[in-house]
């Protein structure tokens, strides 16, 4: 096996190296705006255990002299569990430029070009995968299938199986991203890993490279960018949105059995925007978590419809020959509400960033080495060439849900 140049890789790989984690760190601008969320207990390598604000009102009574005492409370808290998740990447250099030992100079120039373009294109593709299923859940269905009457080609409808949620097929990428069909409670279909070999955004329909077997209307579509070809992320996803606000179990507890583990505000508002159901929303949210809201996501098209009439009039800046149109951002009770790309439409998002946590012990990329030449790439056995594996955990924890606000049917421009 050739000896690397280590200096080449010292000095050419750890600087865009260091850019990849210092993309990793602002990923979204959700997730650069949550906390770490403090004070949990690691148990394992795997899981995590904290305990939850839940403000039941029940311990507390009235009474006369000589007269019963308040009904007990529980002297231990309800705690939450939870994992984290691994998001993985893998990096490529040639065989050549890494033994170009006799022409230092020309292998830097080569490899940097590779590694610009490749980390430029992993924090583009991290992004978008942590973007899209910050909102959704942690099964990792990205939507099901509305017909597949033009096999390989299906039509897709229910982004993160949500019906009626209009879905969108830019988060993949035709030529790169491989899918697996599902039918619920069924298992991976015969030949159900297929790559994507083009998008249509006007139909929202995919286009695979076979036809999965027996593929069906209401089917599941799931990524499948492993490299074994068999492995997909069905059930590997974190805790999206919709998750935290809308699961009837979320980190092990169950509403059922814990009444106040609920978001304060999960319904249909079936309207626009306005100043006064949010004032109204904000404020049953602190009363019943005790926490202030301080976040607010919705889309673009949400915010523009709050505009209402303003939006309909022509605004000018201080140069007469510039005009504005349009909102991008909505303040209400100090609450910033920002319009998201990736939120889905027709949803909005709020609470409290103290209560609502990203989880990520490493914060950083860390390179996974299990051998291979010095400067940590490792040599395909079969492959001319070399490859260096990075791993990011992340997930999404809250210890508080009636900190969070979730309102569907938000009407949109």
């Amino acid at each position: 096996m050739p000896v690397m140049d280590t200096v080449l890789i010292n000095e050419v790989w750890r600087p865009y190296y260091g850019k990849l984690v210092k993309g990793f760190q602002v990923l979204t601008p959700e997730w650069k705006f949550l906390k770490r969320l403090e004070n949990f207990d690691q148990l394992s390598p795997r899981q995590i255990v904290w305990p939850v604000d839940l403000v039941t009102g029940g311990g507390i009574a009235m009474t006369y002299d000589a007269g019963p005492t308040a009904r007990a409370t529980s002297n231990a808290p309800v705690e939450a569990t939870d994992t984290w998740k691994h998001m993985t990447g893998r990096f490529e250099v040639s065989y050549d430029v890494l033994t170009m030992n006799n022409s230092s100079k020309v292998a830097r120039q080569q490899i940097v070009k590779q590694l610009r373009y490749q980390v430029r294109d992993k924090l583009m593709s991290f992004k978008k995968r942590m973007s899209y299923g910050f909102y959704g859940h942690n099964d990792g269905v990205l939507a099901l299938i509305n017909s597949a009457a033009g096999a390989p080609t299906y039509t897709l409808k229910d982004r993160y199986g949500e019906t009626g949620l209009a879905t969108d097929v830019s988060w993949l990428t035709a030529g790169k991203d491989y899918v697996a069909v599902y039918e619920p409670g069924v298992g991976l279909r015969t030949n159900g890993i297929q790559k994507v070999t083009a998008v249509n955004r006007a139909t929202q329909a995919i286009t695979l490279a076979g036809s999965p077997t027996s593929a069906a209307t209401g089917d599941q579509i799931v990524l499948a960018n492993h490299i074994d070809g068999t492995t997909h992320d069905l059930n590997r996803g974190m805790n999206g949105m919709l998750d935290l606000t809308s699961a009837a179990t979320l980190h092990n507890i169950a509403t059922s059995a814990q009444p106040d583990w609920s978001a304060s505000v999960d319904e249909a508002l079936s309207a626009a925007l306005s100043g006064a159901e949010l004032y109204k929303a904000f404020e049953l949210c602190e009363k019943e978590s005790g926490y202030r809201p301080d976040f607010a996501w919705t889309t673009i098209g949400a915010i523009a419809q709050a505009g209402g009439s303003e939006l309909d009039q022509r605004r000018y800046s201080d140069k007469e020959d510039t005009m504005r149109l349009g909102f991008r951002k909505l303040n209400v009770m100090g609450v910033q509400t920002e319009g998201m790309l990736f939120c889905p439409p027709g949803h909005f998002f709020a609470g409290s960033s103290k209560a609502l946590k990203k989880l990520s012990p490493d914060e950083d990329v860390k390179v996974v080495q299990t051998g291979g030449p010095q400067g940590g790439f490792v040599y395909y056995g079969d492959t001319l060439g070399y490859f260096k594996d990075q791993v990011f955990r992340v997930q999404l924890t809250c210890k508080s849900r009636k900190s969070l606000i979730h309102w569907t049917a938000v009407t949109e421009a």
